[in-house]
């Protein structure tokens, strides 16, 4: 038929491009063809270290304490996995669910060379997302995706844990709106996006309100503040089962504030540097891998994560 050798070169576009889709997938920036699912199975490990000080006894001057004064080292290494699971739906949609399931250790370090750990396992908090693709690639329109992203509070709530143990759950519902283009420039493809995320209030449990009963615990309003955030980065073809990635995330969190006073110390900027690559081994069989540098104070030190995707169509008539 005439439209053979068309069908024919758009089905060599679709494998030579593999890799890089697979690479734009992760980072928001393409969607899965309708009735494709895609099944990730992943694991990433965090490493953040901190100096503090800590004070045992009392102040009589600003300047002057009566007590000991200890230093810590604190290192954290977080083991966390992951089970995601993308659908592509008809009208340029995909669905995506996230099921975190991980393992959290903790060790502190004192001045002098004494250690302790405390460590917790088990279900982090639930994700649900929503993409939509606005508008398609043509000319110097740049594709156009719009998403919605919801995270639950099945995890361990910190705030009601009976001990110091890592909890793997935050307490507060999440909200968060992305925005997310991408350009090609064959073969190379760049990709940019801008994020807000609403850290939804709640009531908690909490020691330390009371001045004149600091050990009698009461409830307060905790509002964790509002995250602002951008990417940019760049994916790279090396060939049609390998792609590579560079990437640079920011984000702005505004103070924590409990019972309406914001918390001292508690606005966070976070600043990510990632280098990421995907190799495709079989039909629908991937391995994805990626570090992510810390370049603030308030991102950590390092991250390594490993991924497993398995993609099938639910029609039976695609990889």
């Amino acid at each position: 038929p005439p439209s053979a050798p068309s069908e024919e070169y758009s089905k060599e576009e679709r494998l030579a491009r593999a890799a890089l889709d697979r690479a734009l997938i992760v980072r928001g920036g393409l969607l899965l063809p309708p009735w494709t699912l895609e099944i990730e199975k992943s694991a990433t490990y965090f490493n953040a270290s901190s100096d503090a000080i800590s004070i045992d006894g009392f102040a009589i001057l600003p300047v002057l304490v009566v007590g000991d004064i200890v230093s810590e080292r604190i290192r954290r290494d977080i083991l966390r996995s992951a089970v995601t699971a993308r659908l592509g739906l008809p009208r340029n949609f995909q669905l995506d669910i996230r099921f975190p399931y991980g393992y959290e250790l903790e060790r502190i370090v004192t001045a002098d060379n004494k250690e302790r750990t405390q460590s917790a396992f088990g279900l982090g908090d639930l994700e649900i997302g929503l993409t939509r693709q606005l508008t398609k690639e043509r000319g110097k329109l740049p594709d156009l995706l719009a998403g919605l992203r919801w995270k639950s509070t099945t995890g361990p709530d910190p705030f009601r844990l009976q001990s110091n143990e890592p909890a793997l759950g935050t307490g507060f519902h999440r909200l968060q709106g992305t925005l997310t283009a991408a350009k090609a420039n064959d073969p190379v493809v760049f990709f940019g996006g801008l994020s807000y995320t609403a850290n939804l209030p709640a009531r908690k449990p909490f020691r330390g309100l009371d001045l004149a009963a600091p050990e009698e615990e009461k409830v307060g309003r905790f509002d964790p503040g509002d995250t602002v955030g951008f990417q940019l980065g760049a994916a790279l073809a090396l060939n049609p089962e390998t792609s590579v990635s560079l990437g640079w995330e920011q984000r702005f969190t505004r103070n924590t504030s409990l019972n309406d006073r914001p918390l001292p110390g508690t606005f966070l900027t976070e600043a990510t540097f990632r280098v990421g690559t995907s190799y495709i081994y079989a039909a629908g069989r991937s391995v994805d891998v990626g570090i992510g540098i810390g370049l603030t104070r308030d991102a950590p030190d390092f991250q390594f994560t490993v991924a497993f995707p398995l993609r099938f169509s639910l029609l039976g008539n695609g990889r």
